[in-house]
């Protein structure tokens, strides 16, 4: 069970995450705790106090989520198998290094980030051998030239 902001409690049941807000009731002028949101995993919870991203570690997959700060409510951010066959997954607060444990178990191991994974997409298949590229950031244009003549990429959309 953890308390986000002092306004939003997540806990686990048995086979969901619920979400509590905390509502002041003017007429009786006490403060109510009322579920608003339910997840559907069977697994373990983890939160690091002043974080926004909530993991759940499942025995198939683990699931990351970041949680909104005006209306608490969890949006899905990542989902990675859980190779490690852990029962949680812990990263700090830079998400350099990540502690797996499992229960019943003695110790546990610490991973880092081994590739950069930026899944870039290519927009230009033809070949650009002896090509130079500039971006002119003011007009939101990269400038490629070619053999005859000058393309011009728009860097939203290319």
């Amino acid at each position: 069970m953890f308390l986000i902001k002092e306004t939003c409690l997540v806990a686990r049941s048995s086979g969901n995450i619920l979400f509590f807000k905390r509502i002041y009731d003017e007429k009786t002028e006490k403060w109510y705790w009322t579920k608003y949101f339910t997840l559907q995993h069977k697994g373990l919870l983890y939160f690091i106090k002043g974080n926004i991203r909530i993991n759940i570690t499942t025995d198939e997959k683990i699931f990351f989520y970041l949680v909104n700060n005006k209306e608490f409510t969890p949006v899905l951010e990542n989902v990675m198998y859980n190779h490690m066959q852990c029962s949680s997954l812990i990263f700090g607060s830079k998400v350099r290094y990540g502690l797996t444990y499992k229960t019943n178990t003695k110790g546990f191991d610490i991973y880092t980030r081994k590739y950069e994974h930026d899944f870039k997409v290519n927009v230009a298949s033809e070949n650009l051998e002896k090509c130079h590229g500039i971006s002119v950031d003011t007009l939101g244009r990269i400038l490629v030239s070619k053999k005859d003549h000058i393309a011009v990429y728009d860097i939203e959309t290319y």
